[in-house]
């Protein structure tokens, strides 16, 4: 099975990309995060390791995120990462990047489908939770059940 699209049924599953990155994710002790790179048909065009930091914070650059995305000709992104602490609510920093990324994004033509934080055996994703850029009550997801049927294409 291949790792092309992150979409099932026509839509998208914030549980398609957990269960592709948290191999990567799981047993860091420091905050590490991810990026997927789409096109408009949400299939990957690549991968990349954004920043890899503290045991509480990673200093994301937006730079990096967009000059990224462009190389590699995407449309759409998704960001995940870790929270070596096991609670997966979004920090302070966390709101205010997610919220930079929309807003620069948009002057760019690049979509932030999600930001998915894991901490432990849990997820907190923005598009399940949050609504029109309003914070919304977390609803943490279980994910200790996750398989690892997912595989990359690149």
């Amino acid at each position: 099975m291949t790792f092309e699209t992150i979409q099932h049924s026509g839509e998208y599953r914030p549980e398609d990309v957990v269960c592709n990155l948290l191999q990567k994710l799981q047993g860091e002790h420091q905050e590490v995060v991810f990026m997927l790179m789409l096109n408009d048909k949400n299939e990957v065009l690549g991968e990349e390791l954004i920043a890899k930091g503290t045991m509480n914070t990673a200093a994301v650059q937006l730079r990096d995120i967009f000059q990224c995305t462009l190389k590699h000709g995407a449309s759409r992104i998704i960001l995940m990462h870790n929270h070596p602490s096991g609670d997966p609510t979004p920090s302070e920093a966390d709101i205010l990047l997610t919220d930079r990324i929309l807003e620069y994004g948009d002057l760019l033509g690049i979509t932030l489908i999600d930001h998915i934080i894991i901490g432990g055996t849990k997820r907190w994703s923005w598009r399940e939770e949050c609504m029109a850029g309003d914070m919304c009550s977390t609803i943490e997801k279980d994910i200790s059940s996750c398989t690892y049927k997912v595989m990359r294409k690149f």
